[in-house]
């Protein structure tokens, strides 16, 4: 990681402008963590060197970082910032910086001050009772010496209270400290007790009897009402409770894979067909357990698969009457019989009898070869 350089301002500014001084450099890396003497001693030595016939006495100046004295044994990079502007001022160098000495200073104040709690603090418990947490003497707790609340603190989103001061809540911690009190007393070492809630009255409930596993065996086992023999009994049969009865009369038949509707009367041995098993759904797979090799891929499932792109193909059609129980061609063809019916199953007189070809060239030479064979297969029954 690199060390940020530490560059710092040197100035004299004391007796006329031709003796000011007013330089900038970096100071080296191995004189960071020494003294301050040897980086005023060399601002002296650039001094004398510009100013040879006024020079400066090294134990005669000493530097002043925005009014602070710097002692010589002060550390370099403890007391000095980057780009600091440091003045040389005529007067000895003391030993510790005005800085540094209120430091020690300061240091040595919150120390004593921390020895004189802890002494004052010796033989003393903290007072337990909501609202107070002072310390106090167990030997010297007159009555009326604690200021405290009853009931314990609640916290409500960003309100703050006591439970026994109703009313009387705070946002900020410094205002819910400063909330009055409601009971004054003696401190107490113990926590208090919190208040006990009122416990809920129960009245006794009757006693149910139990019976017995062998009583419901012998008598009530058997003959338990379930909805399969209350149906059974209705309607004199054993099928399931499932009935879907439409308004005319029919019936949803609930065999697996049928749902078909029927009516009572026409109803017979082999009216359905349906299947022993039940359905599996398996990812993107579906098919009944008694049928393994049947699976069939979801519907929704198609919607994923990529369509590929179809080409156009060429269309010829042939007049005639060729295409009567016709469905596909010989050969690499792919004719398709088109019906001359309308959509109600009755002759269009606006159709013709014809044929598609699908494809270009080679299904159209496959046609005309097959209509050849054609004409001489028919041609040799005539002459027969």
């Amino acid at each position: 990681m690199a060390t940020k350089k530490l560059i710092v301002y040197v100035k004299h500014e004391e007796g006329d402008e031709s003796r000011h001084l007013n330089t900038k450099f970096t100071v080296p890396k191995s004189w960071r963590p020494g003294p301050v003497e040897k980086l005023l001693a060399f601002a002296v030595d650039t001094y004398n060197g510009k100013h040879a016939d006024t020079p400066l006495a090294k134990d005669g100046v000493h530097f002043e970082l925005e009014g602070e004295t710097l002692g010589l044994e002060d550390v370099v990079e403890q007391c000095i910032q980057p780009k600091a502007e440091l003045l040389i001022v005529s007067g000895p160098s003391p030993q510790i910086g005005s800085a540094r000495q209120r430091i020690i200073d300061e240091a040595q104040k919150k120390a004593e001050e921390a020895e004189a709690k802890r002494k004052w603090a010796e033989g003393k418990v903290k007072c337990q009772n909501f609202g107070c947490a002072q310390l106090f003497d167990p030997n010297d707790n007159p009555e009326g010496s604690c200021k405290h609340h009853v009931g314990p603190p609640f916290f409500h989103d960003c309100n703050k209270g006591w439970t026994c001061c109703k009313g009387k809540t705070a946002m900020d911690w410094d205002d819910f400290q400063k909330l009055p009190t409601c009971a004054v007393g003696r401190h107490s070492a113990t926590p208090p007790k919190a208040p006990e809630k009122p416990k809920p009255t129960c009245v006794p409930c009757a006693p149910v009897p139990t019976k017995s596993i062998e009583n419901y065996n012998q008598n009530e086992g058997k003959e338990a009402p379930t909805g399969a023999k209350s149906f059974a009994r209705a309607t004199g049969t054993k099928a399931k409770p499932k009935v879907t009865r439409y308004e005319d009369g029919t019936y949803r038949c609930q065999n697996k894979g049928c749902q078909a509707r029927f009516r009572p009367e026409d109803n017979h041995a082999k009216a359905c067909t349906y299947h022993k098993g039940t359905p599996v759904f398996h990812e993107t797979l579906k098919w009944w357990g008694c049928c393994p090799n049947s699976k069939k891929m979801a519907r929704a499932r198609r919607g994923y698969v990529r369509r590929r792109r179809r080409r156009r193909r060429g269309r010829a059609r042939v007049t005639g009457s060729l295409h009567t129980g016709l469905r596909r061609l010989p050969g690499r063809a792919g004719l398709r019989e088109r019906s001359a019916l309308d959509g109600r199953g009755r002759p269009s007189p606006n159709r013709g009898d014809h044929l598609h070809v699908r494809g270009g060239l080679r299904p159209r030479l496959a046609l005309c070869n097959y209509l050849f064979l054609e004409i001489l297969r028919r041609s040799s029954r005539k002459s027969s």
